[in-house]
């Protein structure tokens, strides 16, 4: 954690807290996908549940709507990454 994370929004912040402490609860030596795939697993979950105890359901729907944006960009910059790297191979 850094100091410039305070300015993060609160579900951002959030977000990031759950996922890090996941690592501390569980971590497979030499599968960092596996590790990487539990952490965000309790990241979503964590958050979730913490957006429905602070009773602002509307919060949920955004957080959600955020994470599927944040997915098709990945998507999209994969694709391009392979393209351009059967343009350049």
């Amino acid at each position: 954690m850094l100091d410039t994370f305070l300015f993060y929004p609160d579900h951002a912040l959030a977000s990031l807290i759950f996922h890090e402490l996941a690592h501390q609860v569980l971590y497979v030596k030499d599968d960092s996908a596996f590790n990487e795939a539990f952490a965000t697993a309790v990241e979503q979950e964590g958050v979730e549940r913490w957006m429905r105890a602070e009773g602002n359901p509307g919060q949920i729907s955004r957080y959600r709507t955020a994470k599927e944006k944040n997915a098709g960009v990945i998507e999209l910059i994969l694709d391009y990454r392979k393209r351009l790297g059967d343009v350049y191979a």
